[in-house]
């Protein structure tokens, strides 16, 4: 009886020196390189599923570079880099004459006006007026633009599924 409790203490002190190890190398780890402890921290925040909080001033505006964009500008709200890997909240902000291309991708999409007002030109070429407040629904395949004739800026959040990770066949 004596040995197998022997036996167990001395489990129980490896799987404990192991730990205490391995607590010392990350300790090192985050002390030495900041990019490691960033990379680390990001991992284990996105192992635990906690929820992410972004704000918006934090996060830049890109210039849309697809052939037909004019004076648009978009950045992600929320997406892959935040654990989101199904769905894609973007924020798009179209200037004075400036136009999305018209186009059509095979997946849906929700948009929902935040600011001033824009044209959505829809599948069967009619022109509606939206103004915020106002929410979209874009249906896979559907042919679409938006326009912004208007001297303030035109704003909209544009909800996707990731197109990365929903790819057909």
């Amino acid at each position: 009886m004596k040995k197998n409790i022997r036996k167990n203490n001395y489990h129980v002190f490896k799987v404990l020196y192991i730990i205490k190890i391995r607590a010392f190398v990350a300790n090192i780890l985050f002390r030495v390189d900041p990019k490691i402890q960033k990379n680390l921290k990001f991992a284990q925040t996105h192992k635990r599923k906690t929820m992410i909080i972004n704000q918006e001033s934090e996060l830049h505006f890109a210039p849309v570079d697809m052939p037909g964009a004019q004076n648009v500008q978009m950045r992600i709200l929320i997406g892959p880099r935040d654990g989101s890997n199904d769905i894609i909240m973007r924020h798009f902000s179209i200037a004075q004459s400036g136009e999305t291309p018209r186009h059509s991708h095979d997946y849906e999409h929700v948009v929902r006006i935040v600011r001033n007002r824009g044209i959505f030109h829809d599948a069967q070429g009619q022109k509606h007026e939206v103004a915020e407040g106002q929410s979209l629904f874009v249906a896979p395949n559907e042919t679409h633009q938006f326009l912004n004739p208007n001297a303030e800026p035109f704003e909209f959040l544009c909800i996707i599924p990731n197109p990365e990770r929903n790819k057909c066949c």
